[in-house]
């Protein structure tokens, strides 16, 4: 009987782990495996670095790595696109452009033609009372931009800008380059 994609990575791991490394290299380590294993692998990892380990691992699902790394190096087409502890890479990417959610109770056309005469802020969408948009800058430049619709006396219900994967800040710093 063959084991499956899961079972198989479970046991390439175990085979790792046999001899107690001071270095693990692993590629897509998590690949087939059902969420309860990949948590369990998580914590083995995890374990291993707490003890002095040093693990290196790949993977293309990125989501993943902010689960289990504390640093990363993000590559893409053979160029080292930015690197470092994966909480400061994240930050880096999040300051560049935020995506907000705004609900207006009324005039929602005054607050699309104000928003779009701004300059700063792109891709907006409407749907209903709800205003999508992009827009460069932090939680500041957030907090500021809510400021001004407030004094400018927009009826808001919620503004919530929303938060961003990992996956969509790779994307903003390919889109960068």
């Amino acid at each position: 009987n063959a084991l499956s994609r899961g079972m198989t990575q479970r046991v390439v791991l175990a085979k790792s782990l046999l001899h107690d490394p001071k270095l693990l290299l692993l590629d897509e380590p998590a690949s087939g495996m059902d969420p309860i294993a990949r948590r369990t692998m998580r914590h083995i990892l995890q374990d291993l670095a707490a003890n002095g380990a040093s693990v290196v691992l790949s993977s293309h699902i990125l989501s993943e790595l902010t689960d289990m790394c504390t640093s990363v190096g993000i590559m893409h087409m053979g160029k080292l696109l930015t690197h470092g502890a994966i909480d400061a890479v994240i930050s880096s990417l999040e300051t560049k452009r935020s995506v907000v959610h705004v609900e207006i109770t009324e005039a929602v056309e005054l607050a699309v033609a104000w928003l779009e005469d701004r300059g700063d802020v792109d891709a907006i969408r409407v749907d209903g009372a709800r205003i999508v948009f992009s827009m460069p800058g932090d939680k500041r430049e957030q907090a500021r931009l809510l400021a001004q619709m407030i004094k400018h006396e927009f009826s808001i219900s919620s503004f919530a800008p929303q938060t961003t994967g990992i996956e969509s800040l790779l994307m903003t710093l390919i889109e960068e380059r």
